[in-house]
């Protein structure tokens, strides 16, 4: 109920618009770090959180025992921490929370299905963010299985991420994902970055992921936007190296011993040529507008 609160002021500010006046009021100089609701709640969780899972009554058994007591609530109050921090964009803030849970907590499938697939959910999320996509997969694969059918919401928002970060990997979601109901909306946002990585074409790569477009800041509202940028532009310069070789490399005949190679000057040929095609492109679209 606390984080809901707090997620709900963060979300409506003209509702605490006086008390950030008095706070003003009482620090005019700014001295003071400027803290929102939602951290202010978040750390209020974490105190709760670690309460949780440094309990040591109910005796013993391990890791690998029930959990007891204040035990049980270690991934509520985790899961609801981690949601405010995603939410005031301090994911780095939960780097401890994660080194606790693998250090001390019971393990992971002696709680309930909804508490794994949350906590499985904003782990691979941080993994994502912090450029570890394989580490990030495998957890966001692990909330997918665990996912009731039914929840189609919760469903496209593990999906979302889980298909980010296997392109970053070079792997490509099938159609028969694609097909599923909760990734309705996510074929026309990924399929066209994917064609883009496939076929080397780094003038519509880079126009996808710009801020400007409708697909960037799709992207850039998930918090992806970097990622790809940074991870898949060297899949797209792959793509097209490959390509332009095949058309105009050379390769050794018979028993000559020279290697394969390419000249850099083609490349650049091809790279001119696809934004020279993209421009002509966007030009016809701006004349249909109009």
């Amino acid at each position: 109920m606390l984080a809901k609160v707090a997620l709900g002021l963060d979300k409506n500010p003209e509702l605490v618009a006086d008390s950030l006046k008095e706070q003003k009021a009482s620090d005019p100089e700014g001295a003071a770090e400027k803290v929102t609701f939602v951290e202010t709640t978040a750390n209020v969780l974490r105190e709760a959180f670690i309460k949780c899972i440094t309990d040591k009554s109910g005796g013993g058994g391990g890791r690998r025992a029930s959990p007891e007591n204040k035990r049980t609530g270690i991934y509520m109050t985790a899961n609801s921490c981690l949601r405010l921090l995603f939410q005031c964009r301090k994911s780095r803030n939960a780097q401890q929370m994660f080194a606790s849970i693998d250090a001390q907590s019971p393990l992971l499938s002696h709680y309930p299905a909804s508490q794994r697939v949350t906590f499985l959910y904003y782990l691979g999320r941080y993994m994502f963010a912090n450029s570890h996509f394989y580490r990030a997969q495998l957890a966001l694969e692990s909330a997918y299985q665990q996912c009731h059918s039914q929840a189609l919401r919760q469903r496209q928002l593990i999906l979302t991420y889980l298909i980010a970060s296997n392109i970053c990997l070079g792997r490509f979601p099938s159609s028969k994902l694609l097909m599923r109901r909760e990734a309705s909306d996510l074929a026309r946002r990924f399929l066209p970055l994917c064609r883009a990585v496939a076929r080397g074409d780094l003038a519509a790569f880079r126009r996808i992921l710009s801020v400007d477009s409708e697909d960037g800041h799709w992207f850039l509202q998930k918090r992806m936007l970097l990622q790809l940028r940074g991870t898949c532009e060297i899949l797209v310069w792959r793509s097209l190296v490959r390509k332009v070789f095949i058309l105009i490399g050379f390769l050794p005949q018979g028993d000559d011993n020279k290697m394969p190679f390419l000249r850099l000057s083609y490349v650049q040929a091809a790279v001119r040529w696809l934004e020279q095609r993209e421009k002509a492109l966007s030009t016809q679209e701006t004349q249909r507008g109009f």
